[in-house]
């Protein structure tokens, strides 16, 4: 009897083992996962304090206000007593650099794709100063996110005929068509700090076979990388869509 008993025990070290060993894995991936969620965190902490100190003219509160906006990843109804008193007239959003107000367009616009609110929904204020912001960048006066030209021109040419004829109750409901509300700023900076360059075998998207036109181009960048004296374009450089012109809009200036 206690020969079979020595044999039940010999036989279940083995399954033992191997349960404990996955118990240890299940330990550790745990503590691996909670080691780069605040890994995470304190990158995304330390973008937005590089962002804020950025915006020179603005005042301490200001800042402090601007640091909070931009810990939000979209905004909400309950923002829009904050928002209206950001975006008056004079106030802090006029005093932003550009960079500064893309992140708030990104996050009043991120609101818009989480079914928060609707852009006719917003505050007249934040309404009023997004739509003559968004004028400005189809019309070509600042510098315009490359996803605006996935917008089609004949929404485009809606909403600039309305805004340039001052109908702001058109503009805002041509601007709560879906095709603005999927391109209209849609990336932060605060999304690098969170982005995660590794990933599984299983979840990596499958590489196309290239083409002839595909390999044409690799040939030509690899005898490019083997001359001297090349350079490549600054990374951070953003590159301006092609917009089509549009009939009936004002002239294009420089702003």
């Amino acid at each position: 009897m206690s020969g079979a008993r020595s044999d039940a025990g010999y036989l279940l070290a083995p399954f033992l083992e191997n349960a404990r060993s996955r118990m240890e894995a299940i330990k550790f991936d745990d503590t691996r996962v909670e080691q780069e969620k605040k890994e995470r965190k304190e990158k995304e902490t330390a973008t937005v304090a590089v962002m804020v100190e950025r915006e020179h003219n603005l005042t301490a509160q200001e800042k402090e206000q601007y640091s909070e906006f931009l810990k939000l990843d979209h905004f909400t109804r309950e923002s829009f007593g904050r928002l209206s008193e950001f975006y008056a007239d004079g106030g802090a959003w006029d005093r932003l650099s550009e960079s500064g107000k893309s992140e708030m367009s990104h996050r009043v616009w991120e609101g818009i794709r989480q079914d928060e609110y609707t852009f006719g929904e917003l505050p007249d204020e934040v309404r009023k100063k997004e739509s003559d912001r968004l004028y400005q960048q189809l019309t070509g006066k600042i510098q315009a996110d490359p996803s605006l030209g996935n917008i089609p021109q004949q929404d485009r040419a809606d909403f600039i005929r309305e805004h340039e004829a001052g109908n702001e109750k058109a503009a805002s409901q041509i601007l709560s068509r879906e095709s603005f509300s999927k391109n209209v700023s849609i990336h932060s900076s605060k999304e690098v700090s969170k982005m995660d360059t590794s990933y599984s075998v299983e979840t990596a998207p499958a590489s196309p076979e290239p083409t002839n036109k595909d390999k044409s181009n690799n040939l030509k960048i690899e005898k490019a990388d083997a001359m001297d004296g090349i350079t490549l374009a600054d990374a951070s450089e953003v590159i301006k869509p092609d917009i089509p012109h549009i009939a009936g809009a004002k002239a294009v200036g420089k702003g």
